[in-house]
């Protein structure tokens, strides 16, 4: 007996229904898990910013940017937190299983869980810095791009556009100018805190 017509375009839909939902969960992408008061998101082809939600995805090419007052947080799978400060501005370049982020100013948090997976790279203007699981790892960007790259635990190394690289240790702290070598690693007081570590 020939199926009947109908049939055959439900089973159609339904098809293509669950290739759609199965290439929606190979995207790569994470989500914003915290945001207080100003967080905004532009997506690669969006012309203005949009207010940025809990639980909104996050996609290669998306901008986020934390203004005054604000706080927000993107967790990556794989165990990987990104946490950005008030007045603080990124771009994600790529997602799992290399997770890549810009920073052009302002004040950020890497924390890599012990299961971590994958590499993370979090690029500034003087640099790249790969950092390691079971890390947390502070990275300030003024805005004319001089960066400091504070290791509280864990480990991460810092690789300048001129091929230098220098390991920045659990206690650790590296500062770096554009057009100059970075600094030895040096010891922090851990005492010294500011709201965004205690957040």
């Amino acid at each position: 007996m020939r199926p009947n017509w109908i049939t055959c375009l439900i089973t159609a839909g339904l098809l293509l229904a669950v290739a759609v939902y199965a290439g929606a969960q190979d995207v790569e992408h994470g989500r914003i898990s915290y945001v207080d008061n100003d967080g905004l998101i532009r997506g690669l082809s969006d012309e203005e910013w949009s207010v940025a939600q809990q639980n909104s995805l996050v996609m290669p090419g998306d901008s986020l940017w934390a203004d005054e007052q604000g706080i927000m947080e993107v967790e990556v799978s794989g165990a990987t937190f990104v946490r950005l400060a008030d007045k603080s501005r990124m771009e994600v370049v790529a997602m799992p299983p290399v997770t890549h982020v810009r920073a052009s100013t302002g004040s950020f948090y890497v924390h890599r869980l012990r299961h971590s997976e994958g590499d993370v790279v979090f690029e500034t203007p003087v640099g790249s810095i790969m950092i390691e699981n079971n890390s947390q790892v502070r990275v300030d960007v003024l805005e004319e791009g001089s960066t400091t790259v504070t290791t509280r635990w864990g480990n991460a190394t810092i690789r300048t556009a001129d091929g230098l690289s220098v390991r920045v240790p659990s206690n650790k702290q590296v500062f770096i100018d554009p057009g100059y070598a970075p600094s030895s690693p040096v010891s922090f007081d851990r005492n010294v805190e500011d709201a965004f570590d205690t957040w």
